[in-house]
């Protein structure tokens, strides 16, 4: 990943290697920064919000089907989905959904209904990557695919709506933490004790933040991804599985990438029907010669050290 000038309000260590009791040190330090929020105006309040070794400048990319891009643009509009409808299959993704806690007054919480109240978009910050074309966007879809990109900046500052009450607490933006399947579930439980501790001690601490983290976690079976979540977290119980917000798009969507298994009289007929929706920024497909050649490269290169490895361990 490129390396991007650290985010002032939160030091974050590498990403990819880290351990529960890291996240946890993390973790209660954010907190306690966040017991007085003082925000002056807009940017600032975007880059308290902000985990990660993310600045405004952060080339962001997301693959999604060429049907939603067009809704998008028709509708000047981009979309956040509920994250209790994320992965139901994976038992580590939001590892705190089957608990629940009780507060002072004994009443059961539980974090399956919290998270109804949290939408979330993905991205990632690699810019060409076989596997994740593969996994969202592969040869076996049987509709057309698309790559956008953008930056950190221009997606926060159409999606943080300051002119709504207490937004400091409801827009998120935060890199992956990738952890050991076993580390998921031991951070899980510490987050656990800290919400039950706050609530029967009546104390002050960022609940909001509190909620969205578990949801920045996953397992290090996904570190290939890089991923990067944009996170609203609403203070009511909504029914809506959606969470639209307006943008611009020709200036919202640097570029828009088609997936190297679309033909090419197809990528013109899809180039034209953007065009003609009023899309002025970059149309183009994703090079498939350069994404198997950087595949056979990364392939040989850790084979080619491993075996110089072992060589040298023998001599």
């Amino acid at each position: 990943m490129t390396n991007q000038k650290e985010n002032p309000y939160y030091d974050c260590p590498s990403i990819q290697n880290i351990t529960s009791e890291k996240i946890l040190e993390i973790l209660i330090n954010l907190l306690e920064k966040r017991k007085s929020l003082y925000i002056k105006d807009k940017e600032n309040a975007i880059l308290k919000n902000t985990l990660g070794n993310i600045n405004k400048n952060t080339n962001l990319f997301r693959i999604m089907s060429f049907e939603k891009l067009l809704e998008s643009i028709e509708k000047k509009q981009f979309t956040l989905v509920k994250a209790s409808n994320w992965n139901k299959n994976d038992p580590l993704e939001y590892n705190l959904r089957n608990e629940r806690i009780t507060d002072e007054n004994n009443n059961t919480i539980e974090f399956l209904l919290l998270s109804e109240q949290l939408y979330g978009s993905c991205f990632s910050t690699k810019e060409e990557c076989i596997k994740l074309w593969n996994v969202f966007g592969g040869k076996d879809k049987k509709e057309p695919y698309v790559k956008i990109k953008t930056t950190h900046l221009k997606f926060m500052n159409s999606f943080y709506d300051e002119k709504q009450e207490r937004s400091i607490l409801k827009f998120f933006a935060g890199q992956i933490y990738y952890l050991n399947n076993s580390d998921v579930v031991n951070i899980s439980k510490e987050i656990k004790k800290i919400w039950e501790n706050n609530c029967k001690n009546n104390g002050n601490i960022d609940l909001a933040f509190l909620h969205v983290f578990p949801l920045l976690i996953k397992s290090k079976d996904f570190t290939y991804e890089e991923e990067v979540r944009f996170i609203f977290a609403e203070q009511r119980h909504p029914e809506s599985l959606l969470y639209n917000f307006n943008i611009d798009p020709n200036n919202f969507f640097d570029e828009i990438v088609f997936s190297p298994w679309v033909l090419d009289t197809d990528f013109k007929k899809y180039k034209k029907q953007l065009i003609n929706l009023g899309y002025t920024g970059i149309i183009k497909k994703s090079n498939w010669i350069f994404l198997f050649s950087a595949y056979i490269y990364k392939f040989f290169r850790k084979n080619i050290i491993k075996l110089f490895n072992r060589l040298y361990i023998i001599n």
